[in-house]
């Protein structure tokens, strides 16, 4: 009984670092494509150069870099409609959301904002599920 009111004293306090980490989850997503693109003429001359024998498979590193720069959008997205969701007070939907969001972030190699995004999530869930109970 102790712990749940803590946990209900710092709500305000945690439930704003949700918005923080779900919108710092927006920034990265929506930047990470764009510092891939930017990178990409380097990086792709240096893969042709050095991968040169391999050059029939250009084409899957090619529809591998649009997977990435789509699943990092996709996942943008989806952090801003949790910060949205929060902001509205649907912690619930907020919380399933933003751990896929934060999933999405870790494969696509943003693993600690991943981390934050899920722990913005579970955070929201575990508001809504004390609201039921």
């Amino acid at each position: 009984m102790f712990s749940l009111a803590i946990l209900e004293s710092y709500r305000p306090l945690l439930l704003g670092i949700a918005r923080l980490f779900f919108l710092v989850g927006v920034l990265v997503g929506f930047l990470e494509p764009v510092n891939f693109i930017i990178g990409g003429p380097t990086n792709w001359v240096l893969l042709v150069s050095t991968y040169y024998p391999l050059f029939p498979y250009l084409a899957a590193m090619v529809s591998s870099a649009i997977w990435h720069i789509a699943v990092s959008i996709a996942a943008a997205i989806l952090s801003w409609d949790c910060y949205r969701n929060l902001q509205m007070g649907r912690l619930e939907v907020a919380g399933l959301r933003g751990v896929i969001s934060g999933a999405l972030l870790i494969i696509t190699g943003m693993w600690p904002v991943g981390l934050l995004v899920i722990i913005a999530g579970i955070t929201s869930h575990t508001y809504q599920a004390k609201l039921h109970s």
